[in-house]
């Protein structure tokens, strides 16, 4: 045997450098060997320990000058991840060094040489065996893997304690968490809902917090994204209204906010528009659509259209419209509201017979919603003028008329924005489908005249809604604390909603676990 001390010193690049000066001289030998600490060669691509020191018994019986049962050693400097993976085992490790052509000495693996020993054409076996008691090595290893799961450990609770003055904690949403959400200045009523949900009157317990518009206790314009993020990060805020952004500027204002990526914005927005996160349509959950309208002969025949207009100082000209439609249907229309007003509801109700007295049970007046459900079901049109042009506001006036069965007049959307709140491409009259409103009366007066024009009007009843009709519908049959809560548990999304990107950020904020 010979023993031999073999020393490497490896650069960056993995590429082995001789060190001839470091060869032991115990014997000469001619051995040419990659020191890659396993079989095979070590190239370029391999990653080895900056220094690599061997000292083996060769077994090469040419080799004699070496003492006989020298003890085995192995030492090497060495990288964490090979650490482990040359860790010892339950025997010791082995490895084979491979005899190269002198021609690809130098090029991508070590060589070590010395006179007087033939090479060999084999692998040559060569035994290892660590210089340190395993114990200790055992010992050091757990003592490395116990320390980095207890910094591990540390870190992850670290990261789950309250960051925030309110004392707000982080917590994982799983399935059978309830989704706390808190209406700012609101009664907090229950919510009927097919995942656990709580509406709480505490804005610090609560996940989500919604800034209502129209409340004058809320003033959506203090709210400073930013801040309440960085106080508050395990809590979302949403701007909330049902009024129109022209007569409340601070929904406009925090609705461009959000969409330019503002650090100071909403997390999201819950609106009437239908590409807000949480559409909140006037189509409410007790609509029933499919409820039977009146024949064309029950209708009133010496009427064509009923109005119920009150704010008389709209941002459109929807009170013009309506004077314009009266003077060019003389005696036809019917306007019940402060705008306008030619006709009183009440001597209507008596006239018609719509609240009729039946024996053996008590007479209760009508609340002004069923008095002017009651009213519009009896005439051929509605007209459902809204108080300002604004993309998707589109208030019950419009749902009332189709639910009671009688025509809508809109105003307020262009022909390309009402199309989807339309149940049928024939179910309702825009006026900006019109060049004038001349235009517009002549054809109110001809469907009033003809049945089967005017039934067709209303066979969308019996047929299948049109598909963003159904959607929007689908939104008010399901409150938007209910889809808020279902949204954080990844079960709904509005697929027309913008900058979506944004929900990862939601989800890891409040930790969210799904199945």
């Amino acid at each position: 045997m010979c023993r031999r001390k073999l020393i490497a010193a490896l650069p960056s690049t993995g590429r082995a450098k001789s060190d001839q000066s470091t060869i032991n001289p115990l014997a000469s030998c001619t051995f040419l060997t990659a020191v890659s600490g396993r079989a095979g060669r070590l190239d370029l691509s391999d990653f080895a320990p900056a220094v690599h020191e061997l000292t083996m018994n060769i077994h090469n019986p040419k080799c004699s000058s070496s003492p006989t049962g020298a003890q085995q050693r192995f030492d090497w400097s060495f990288h964490p991840l090979r650490f482990l993976k040359n860790f010892p085992m339950t025997r010791p490790p082995s490895a084979r060094y491979e005899k190269l052509p002198e021609a690809q000495v130098g090029f991508a693996v070590e060589s070590f040489h010395e006179e007087g020993i033939l090479p060999v054409d084999r692998p040559l076996p060569i035994n290892l065996r660590p210089t340190r008691s395993r114990m200790l090595r055992v010992l050091a290893f757990h003592l490395v893997l116990l320390s980095t799961g207890a910094l591990v450990y540390l870190i992850a609770a670290a990261r789950k304690q309250t960051t925030n003055a309110s004392s707000l904690q982080q917590t994982n949403l799983d399935s059978f968490q309830t989704i706390r959400i808190h209406h700012k200045g609101e009664s907090h009523k229950e919510v009927q809902c097919d995942t656990p949900l709580e509406m709480v009157s505490g804005e610090t317990e609560a996940h989500v917090v919604l800034w209502p518009s129209a409340n004058s206790a809320v003033n959506i314009s203090e709210y400073n994204g930013e801040k309440l993020r960085r106080e508050k990060p395990g809590q979302l805020h949403g701007f909330w209204s049902l009024e129109n952004a022209e007569y409340y500027p601070e929904v406009e204002t925090a609705r461009k906010e959000l969409a330019a990526g503002d650090p100071k914005a909403f997390d999201f927005e819950v609106t009437y528009r239908t590409t807000s996160d949480f559409p909140i349509p006037y189509a409410y959950s007790f609509f029933d659509f499919r409820k039977r309208a009146l024949p064309f002969d029950d209708r009133r025949q010496d009427k064509i259209a009923a109005a119920f207009i009150s704010n008389c100082s709209p941002h459109n000209n929807r009170t013009d419209i309506l004077k314009n439609l009266i003077e060019l249907l003389p005696g036809q229309i019917d306007s019940f509201g402060n705008c306008l007003k030619n006709a009183d509801s009440h001597q209507v109700v008596q006239q018609l017979n719509l609240n009729p007295i039946i024996p053996g049970k008590p007479h209760r007046n009508l609340s002004r919603w069923d008095e002017k459900m009651r009213i519009i079901s009896k005439y051929k049109f509605t007209i459902s003028f809204e108080n300002a042009n604004e993309e998707d506001y589109v208030t019950e006036k419009y749902y009332q008329a189709l639910s009671a069965g009688s025509i809508p007049i809109h105003l307020g959307l262009t022909t390309d924005q009402f199309e989807k709140f339309k149940p049928s491409p024939n179910s309702a009259l825009n006026v900006d489908d019109f060049k004038t409103v001349k235009e517009l009366a002549n054809r109110v007066k001809q469907i009033s005249n003809d049945r089967i024009t005017f039934e067709s009007m209303l066979a969308w009843k019996n047929l299948p809604f049109a598909e963003r009709f159904s959607e929007i519908v689908g939104w008010g049959k399901i409150h938007e604390a209910c889809r808020i809560a279902k949204f954080l548990r990844k079960q709904w999304r509005n697929p027309h909603a913008l900058k979506q990107e944004r929900y990862n950020s939601f989800y890891e904020r409040l930790n969210v676990i799904t199945p």
